[in-house]
């Protein structure tokens, strides 16, 4: 027999009791049981990295959740424990610390075949940060919205947790609860770029380097004015959702988004589909069956060359005082794409969120393909370094936008 359940939101209270895991003996329906466990399952695995983290087991601290699992997915999950416990230890007391987290569900559709169980559901998690309590300026949280299909398996009556898999490529940083996490999709890196690697003139920025005063921005050019308010309203809007009436959609969407925040702050179009596409052009084509936009719209390398070298939209900073309203490019693939540098540019954010200009800890960015929203430059490193070398958290290029 097959069960399917429609579209559902679920918020469960976090006080409220969880419902009973047995299928034969509760009266709540398959599908209300399986996302209420789906649900604990999300929310512990949240509060392990918050400071409001209590101990499910006090004789095991690699329980990672009360919910039942089988033993190969229970051994699978505790494995992540330490490293969780670890960024805790990493965040507490700085700006990027989290008091608790809540976690929302929302389109959960169930399927139920004899003993197996397959829920689908959408996930938006906020972790709070302790430093709204200390300023008014903090951002509220660091948010993530992602999907998921969760399996349970039915033993003795009740339900057992047996997978968790990611709607993201397999490329993709993990969210910050999660360590080398089961992704269904394969690896999205950007195109190829076809331009030269980073120049020299572009200074990588450090969390400990040298102090400068921010510099004057008369080199940018004067063609392109720059609303950085109306940049940050627009990546804040859309940080965990993606404008699908404006925009097309990439697999690797970083860039795209980007770019969308700089047509929002004022970007306009330099060439169109009419013309040769090159180096120098940034333009949109929407809509369309494909996405057929300008090599510099939806590639990170290019858009980067674009607005720094070709039309002097951005100024590269290294060590000045970030603003809200800055972009940042990161190199954190090979060749091969394996964590390192190839001296080409993978990935793109834009700061929404600005605690200290100085503390990458303070410095908050949005982003896409995870659709992050105010996550702080330094849980960025630490979810890099968790990539499986953890000498190297990236190289980053910090870019006014005027």
């Amino acid at each position: 027999m097959r069960q399917r359940w429609g579209l559902a939101t679920v918020i469960v209270a976090l006080l409220a009791p969880w419902p009973a895991t047995s299928a034969g003996a509760s009266a709540q329906s398959d599908h209300e049981v399986l996302t209420a466990l789906a649900h604990r399952y999300l929310h512990d695995r949240a509060t392990r990295v918050t400071a409001g983290f209590v101990p499910l087991d006090a004789a095991n601290r690699a329980v990672l959740t009360g919910v039942g699992a089988a033993r190969a997915f229970s051994q699978r999950i505790a494995a992540e424990t330490a490293e969780l416990d670890r960024l805790r230890a990493r965040f507490a007391a700085t700006l990027t610390e989290f008091s608790h987290a809540q976690v929302t569900i929302e389109h959960a559709e169930t399927t139920v075949a004899g003993g197996v169980a397959e829920l689908r559901l959408t996930e938006t998690t906020d972790l709070y940060l302790a430093a709204r309590g200390r300023s008014a300026d903090a951002p509220s949280a660091t948010s993530y919205r992602l999907g998921h299909t969760l399996r349970f398996d039915r033993s003795g009556g009740a339900w057992l947790l047996s997978a968790d898999v990611l709607r993201l490529p397999q490329d993709a940083l993990d969210p910050i609860p999660y360590v080398n996490a089961q992704k269904s999709d394969p690896p999205a890196r950007q195109e190829k770029p076809t331009g030269p690697g980073i120049p020299a003139g572009m200074v990588a920025a450090t969390p400990d380097g040298p102090r400068k005063p921010r510099a004057a921005t008369d080199q940018l050019t004067p063609a392109a004015p720059f609303n950085r308010q109306a940049a940050v309203d627009y990546a804040k809007r859309w940080a965990k959702d993606r404008n699908l009436f404006e925009y097309n959609v990439y697999g690797n969407d970083c860039a795209n988004f980007l770019s969308q925040i700089f047509r929002n702050g004022g970007w306009t179009n330099v060439g169109s589909i009419n013309e040769p596409d090159g180096p120098d052009k940034w333009w949109i084509n929407y809509p369309s069956i494909y996405p057929t936009d300008s090599r510099t719209w939806p590639i990170s390398h290019e858009l980067a060359a674009f607005g720094w070298y070709y039309s002097q939209r951005l100024r590269p900073y290294a060590n000045e005082p970030a603003r809200q309203g800055d972009a940042i490019f990161a190199d954190w693939d090979n060749a091969s794409g394996a964590p390192g540098t190839d001296q080409h540019l993978d990935h793109s954010m834009f700061i929404t969120a600005l605690l200290d200009p100085w503390d990458w800890e303070g410095i908050f960015v949005s982003y896409h393909t995870v659709d992050q929203l105010n996550i702080s430059m330094g849980a960025v490193v630490e979810k890099v370094r968790a990539r499986g070398n953890p000498s190297f958290g990236g190289v980053y290029y910090f870019m006014d936008t005027r």
